[in-house]
């Protein structure tokens, strides 16, 4: 490889750890990247250019090995509700979103349905809006041709979680006026991923529920998007906040199929995934 492609890839890589140690130290990162900058330069002018290779390429290894998880707990754990569930199409109710994600069994069994396979598995929680009650509708399969493939994995769609929310609401028999979207629920698949948070494709569904206009149908009031990683067994929630940019197309294929932690947009709405809790 020639002098400059080498300088680049080096200059790439070095970058990318730098994000990445601002994820791990928050503001600390900032000094941690100078002091590790300062030792590559004198390891690299003691012992030349191997030493700065493998050094290089410890960082890349790190990265790929290391999953971003989000931050701790989004709250102290709350106390479930001694009251049998109803059986009905609606699971609740609930005192919140994170109570339901905490508490029902609808977490686990998507979880359980997603296995060991490729395919996402989602569901809607749903706020009444005579008060502060949450619901939970069915787990339904991604709609797209299953893939064995990690990289093509079927992904919860629109249309999916719309079907899940007709099917709750027709077999609760209830008016589904009465009732807005509180949240999205997907899982992801046990796939070797360079992070266990949430996707780019993940945030911009956010953004858009969260944009969505006030007469839409269903009514949509969008609180937060929830994630089941099937790798850590972990439930992770993003609140998208007003002014909230989505992702491009080149933005999204960079940070799905390549290396997050290198798209700034990415670590930034990653900082602000909060872990509900883990299921065992």
């Amino acid at each position: 490889m020639n002098r400059l492609m080498f300088y680049l890839i080096v200059a790439f890589v070095i970058a990318c750890f730098g994000v990445g140690a601002v994820n791990i130290f928050g503001s600390h990162g900032a000094p941690f990247v100078v002091y590790f900058l300062i030792v590559v330069v004198l390891l690299a002018l003691i012992f030349k250019r191997s030493v700065l290779v493998l050094v290089c390429v410890g960082v890349v290894l790190f990265y790929f090995w290391r999953p971003f998880s989000g931050s701790a707990s989004a709250q102290s754990p709350t106390s479930c509700p001694s009251a049998p569930r109803a059986g009905s199409a609606l699971r609740g109710p609930y005192s919140s979103i994170d109570q339901l994600m905490r508490c029902d069994s609808v977490g686990p069994y998507a979880l359980q349905l997603t296995g060991s396979g490729t395919t996402e598995y989602g569901f809607v929680i749903l706020r009444d809006r005579r008060g502060p009650s949450y619901y939970a509708t069915a787990p339904v399969r991604s709609s797209q041709v299953a893939n064995p493939s990690c990289l093509q994995r079927p992904m919860v769609q629109p249309q999916d979680f719309l079907a899940s929310w007709m099917d709750a609401i027709n077999g609760a028999h209830v008016d589904r006026g009465g009732y807005v979207w509180a949240a999205t629920v997907h899982t992801h698949p046990a796939c070797s991923m360079a992070s266990n948070n949430f996707t780019a494709t993940d945030f911009n569904q956010a953004i858009v529920l969260k944009n969505a206009p006030a007469d839409s149908v269903p009514a949509v009031d969008i609180e937060k998007i929830v994630m089941i990683n099937a790798n850590d067994r972990k439930v992770r929630a993003f609140t998208p906040m007003p002014g909230d940019t989505p992702f491009t197309t080149f933005g999204i294929e960079t940070s799905d199929r390549f290396l997050p932690y290198a798209n700034l947009g990415w670590d930034q709405y990653a900082l602000r995934v909060q872990v509900v809790t883990a299921y065992p």
